[in-house]
Parts: C-alpha cells; structure tokens; sequence
C-alpha cells in the first residue's frame, strides 16, 4: 500500500494541470489569445452570470506579482485514532 504523500505526488493530482506555455497568465488573460484581446474592455460580456469571479481575476491585471492564494482539497487520511473509533462503535451497535 502507497503512503498518503507518495498517494498525493502521484495519483492525486486529477485532470487539472497547467496549461504550459499554450495558456495565459493570470495577469495577462490575452496573452496568447486565451481570451480575446477586447475582454478588458468588454469583460462584463464575457462573464455573463459570474461577474463576481471576474471581478476577482481582473484584480489581477499586469500585476504578476500580486500573491493568490489557492485552496486545494485532498482526501481524508484516516488515523489509527479513527480507525480505533470506528471499530469501537461497530462493537457497540453491531
């Protein structure tokens, strides 16, 4: 059995992976024609229904040095101490 990091460098790491040079950063969302070159100008058109997400990444713009704080859900890793409870509450109601 793997451990949880070596589960975590390898396996989990899903669909989601950079887009390489082929993408833009988020600083600069035309580069590379990601997103049209009038999207500054006309954003609130191509936002449509998440205007607020928007507004956030266009807080963004020419400053590549701006922090991001990213959040990323992993799966839970079960401890002896959970292990321990749950074979405990299936002593007492099973």
């Amino acid at each position: 059995m793997k451990s949880f990091s070596t589960f975590i460098l390898e396996d989990y790491k899903g669909e989601h992976q950079s887009a390489g040079k082929e993408g833009a950063p988020l600083h600069d969302l035309t580069h590379n024609e990601v997103y049209p070159k009038d999207y500054y100008d006309r954003w609130h058109e191509y936002a449509q229904n998440d205007k607020d997400a928007a507004l956030i990444v266009n807080g963004y713009r020419n400053k590549p040095n701006k922090p991001v704080t990213i959040y990323r859900a992993v799966p839970y890793q079960q401890t002896k101490e959970d292990r321990w409870q749950t074979s405990r509450k299936l002593r007492r109601y099973g």
